[in-house]
């Protein structure tokens, strides 16, 4: 089961803050939820709606989609929204087939991309690394990994083998699906993941212009431009 990690990424951000502010955190709650205190980071900076998680490079002459997010939940809890088809089905992506490690599977996000997987590797509660459309054009390996950090448990997510044309709507699309995974840990409904994507492009759009021109960028959190590609209608809207 742990092979449908893949899915992973989408959700709207709160508008609670203050009422959450001084409450004790309880397991299950995303740690995105709560006021974060961390140094260069302010409450405020929580509810901007082009508030990037994410960020992109290049590697081989490919793309690469770099996500990270931080949870107060335990490790057990966050894996299994990772990889139980159930939970799954609720944020991300409807997952069919044999989801055992080196077994095939089939996707249908909430993206509107659909298509087949295969399970890699599999080190519950740690790592997964799954194949996304194995042998074809298009393949891409996305990589999960969750890793403790202090009270929180931090999620890094990286899909790798991607276009550099066209990267932006995978980085957009990607930040959705982990906002809403954020939603699902808090019993929230997932948002209107086409409404988000739409928010998040500008901010992508020029990741992508900059990494055209350097090779790598850091996240960029305020947007210059507007989206150019509302076609992309991969995994990552395609994510």
């Amino acid at each position: 089961m742990d092979a449908v990690l893949h899915a992973l990424s989408d959700a709207s951000r709160p508008t609670v803050l203050e009422a959450l502010g001084q409450a004790e955190a309880t397991t299950g709650e995303p740690a995105a939820l709560l006021p974060d205190r961390s140094p260069g980071r302010t409450e405020s900076d929580r509810t901007k709606v082009a508030r990037t998680l994410g960020s992109l490079r290049a590697a081989d002459g490919k793309a690469v989609v770099h996500m990270e997010d931080h949870y107060r939940t335990n490790l057990d809890d966050l894996w299994s929204a990772l990889t139980d088809p159930e939970r799954l089905a609720r944020w991300v992506a409807k997952v069919d087939g044999d989801l055992q490690l080196g077994s095939a599977f089939r996707a249908s996000f909430t993206s509107g991309w659909e298509g087949p997987g295969r399970v890699d590797v599999c080190e519950p509660p740690r790592r997964l690394l799954v194949t996304l459309s194995p042998g074809q054009d298009d393949q891409t390996v996305i990589e999960v990994e969750l890793v403790p950090d202090g009270d929180l448990i931090r999620l890094v997510l990286e899909e790798r083998g991607l276009p550099v044309d066209g990267v932006a709507g995978h980085g957009a699309g990607w930040q959705a699906h982990v906002e809403d995974l954020t939603a699902h840990l808090a019993g929230r409904a997932s948002a209107d993941w086409r409404t988000r994507w739409t928010e998040l492009i500008p901010a992508y759009n020029e990741q992508e212009r900059r990494l055209g021109r350097t090779g790598s960028i850091e996240s960029i959190c305020i947007p210059r431009h507007p989206p150019r590609r509302a076609n992309a209608q991969r995994r990552t809207e395609t994510g």
